[in-house]
């Protein structure tokens, strides 16, 4: 038997000491190591190394602007021949058309046949076929025969109530538009409202037809009706503004040359106070030619 004699007691006490805390140190590098390679989230119980799963993200709803964009506001129209008045955009065109009144972004009268059309119309009829159901019979005539009814029923506007009828239609050049078409009876007369655009921008452009129609009122003047001796009056035309759209590389000198006008002339027309500023596809009234 070995026997160790150690004479001082206070040697003991040390070797216990570093011995206690190398297994300490030992204990908590083995400890760290650990949790580094495998460490656990203990706020959710993933692995260190495991993709944080992330909520899906809100949709944003997107929303199409309009087809035909109202950039000078509205403005209002009075028909004595019709007996009506309502709001439509400054920038878009009326064309009188028999008795019917077109409004229209198009320079020329539209044609209502066109699947690429759009058009917000009133028109007058003969007080023997002033039944809302033949109205609209004879507005659909108007159509291509593809016309298929989407929706139809009864809406009240301006105090009085409406029958409606809303379609489908392709013409033919295979374009598809839609329509919207409202028929009522007042006093002696018949009243047909239509309106129209491309079916993939219906959306788009609805929300001004809307407008349009929530601004509609009937006058309270001594309208002339229709009948088969008489028509109401024919509004003294007005000419239609020339519309040039500008182009890229298009200056305000170069577009008052060619059309022989002058730059200030074409400037204040269109309320332009910097000759510089133009901007592709801005539309610009051509003001009379010089003298």
């Amino acid at each position: 038997m070995i026997r160790i004699r150690i004479s001082d007691p206070g040697a003991i006490l040390r070797i216990v000491i570093l011995i206690f805390f190398t297994l300490l140190i030992s204990v908590t590098a083995l400890a760290l190591a650990v949790f580094l390679l495998w460490g656990v989230d203990g706020a959710s119980g993933r692995l260190a190394g495991e993709a944080v799963p992330r909520p899906a993200p809100t949709p944003t709803e997107t929303v199409s602007p309009l087809a035909t964009p109202v950039a000078a506001g509205l403005t209002t129209l009075r028909s004595a021949a019709l007996g009506i008045t309502l709001a439509y955009p400054a920038d878009w065109f009326q064309h009188q058309v028999g008795l019917r009144l077109v409004l229209s972004p198009a320079v020329d009268p539209p044609d209502l046949a066109r699947g690429d059309a759009t058009a917000f119309w009133v028109g007058l009829a003969p007080a023997e076929t002033a039944d809302p159901a033949a109205l609209l019979a004879a507005a659909l005539t108007r159509l291509p025969a593809s016309a298929r009814r989407v929706d139809a029923g009864q809406v009240s506007l301006a105090g009085q109530s409406w029958d409606f009828v809303e379609i489908l239609f392709e013409d033919s050049n295979g374009l598809t538009g839609r329509a919207r078409l409202l028929a009522t009876v007042r006093l002696d007369g018949g009243y047909i409202l239509g309106m129209q655009s491309p079916a993939d921008r219906w959306e788009a452009v609805s929300p001004l037809f809307r407008g349009m129609l929530n601004s509609f009122r009937f006058t309270t003047e001594n309208v002339l009706r229709p009948t088969d001796a008489t028509l109401p009056p024919t509004p003294t035309p007005t000419p239609t503004p020339r519309i040039y759209v500008v182009q890229s590389g298009d200056t305000l000198s170069a577009i008052a040359a060619r059309f022989n006008v002058t730059v200030e002339a074409l400037m204040a027309r269109n309320g332009i106070d910097d000759p510089r500023y133009l901007r592709t596809g801005q539309r610009l009234i051509i003001p009379d030619r010089r003298r």
